[in-house]
């Protein structure tokens, strides 16, 4: 089992060759394809609730065309291993843990333009929630009728009540407008 190291860079790119069942190579816009062996390859899961691994699970080769997440063994393009992966996994186990690599971040999700059965109600902003994605998630996971996500409503007898709702996450000394970083639900 290996660490990540999505913070070295992580690359999306396409299966294009592979020459033996032991490599492949792909290609990701660069010129130069970047060399994957068969040994790189693994699953990705979490470990300790937020550190994203890698298995020496059986992982077979990409079919041609596939996508896959490398990371490159030097990040600079002079080196020769900046045509060699270090580690590489299938695109979906990327796509599906990506969200944990912003989880000491901080974010918040703030309300506004509150209605009553359709009619303004008020321009007031209210922040909803505040803290670290790790915080977050342990608080208010994504659920149905979900009190963060955008259009929320709720019902009172005759009376509808909704809101939008904006994130924002905190950038070199300001609060800057994203998408809900939470996972998704599966």
């Amino acid at each position: 089992m290996k660490f990540f190291a999505h913070k070295l860079g992580v690359v999306e790119a396409t299966m294009v060759y592979a020459p033996t069942n032991e490599y492949f190579f792909a290609k990701n816009g660069d010129p130069r394809q970047i060399r994957c062996h068969r040994n790189q390859g693994g699953r990705l899961r979490f470990i300790d609730g937020h550190l994203i691994v890698t298995g020496q699970d059986a992982v077979e080769l990409p079919e041609i065309n596939a996508r896959v997440a490398l990371i490159r063994r030097s990040n600079w393009p002079g080196a020769s291993e900046f045509t060699q992966a270090a580690m590489w996994v299938p695109i979906e186990d990327w796509q599906a843990h990506k969200w944990a690599v912003n989880l000491n971040e901080t974010y918040r999700a703030i309300a506004y333009d509150h209605r009553v059965n359709g009619e303004s109600n008020n321009s007031t902003e209210v922040v909803l929630i505040e803290g670290t994605l790790n915080q977050i998630i342990l608080r208010e996971h994504r659920q149905k009728n979900d009190p963060l996500t955008d259009g929320h409503k709720s019902e009172i007898g005759s009376l509808v009540f909704t809101y939008s709702v904006r994130w924002e996450r905190w950038a070199k000394d300001m609060w800057a407008e994203c998408r809900d970083p939470r996972p998704p639900v599966y």
